[in-house]
């Protein structure tokens, strides 16, 4: 297990985002511009980009935002060579205690239907297969799956 430095990313960090966003989705990387506008706007639409720093790299990232009265996870990735260090556990699980601190009371995501990886994965960190979302349904021959895990416990004993 590798445990890098979890931090906001700014805009100094675009580039590796950039590079990240190629890397972990070659065939629907988010652009520049959508980058930047969210690294921009993150202070005053919460857009929340956390970066996993491995020796001043960044090697992994999440991406949330508050949608819905809950946090929503709309991005995950890890450079292929820092997978299976429990990186994105330690992303997701920083995500949680955003929640916490925000507070909201549970953390949402969606993840494609097929990517049973993905879903083990989740399923593992404490997310329950909620149902399929009406959001994408209408882009996608198969919608993506609604996960979600209720924080509200942990969000108690985080405040105590």
């Amino acid at each position: 297990m590798l445990i890098p430095e979890i931090n906001f990313c700014t805009t100094e960090d675009l580039q590796a985002l950039v590079f990240m966003e190629e890397h972990c989705f070659p065939d629907s990387p988010w652009s520049f511009r959508i980058l930047l506008r969210d690294l921009e706007a993150s202070s005053r639409e919460a857009f929340f980009y956390l970066g996993a720093f491995w020796k001043g790299f960044l090697v992994g990232y999440a991406v949330f935002r508050p949608r819905n009265g809950e946090l929503a996870l709309l991005r995950i990735g890890v450079l292929r060579r820092y997978r299976r260090q429990k990186i994105g556990a330690q992303l997701l699980e920083a995500g949680e205690l955003l929640a916490a601190e925000i507070p909201l009371p549970s953390l949402s995501l969606e993840v494609h239907q097929k990517n049973g990886e993905a879903r083990s994965f989740y399923e593992s960190m404490g997310y329950v297969l909620d149902g399929i979302s009406s959001r994408n349904a209408a882009h996608t021959a198969t919608p993506p799956l609604v996960y979600r895990k209720d924080l509200s416990k942990n969000l108690r004993d985080y405040l105590r």
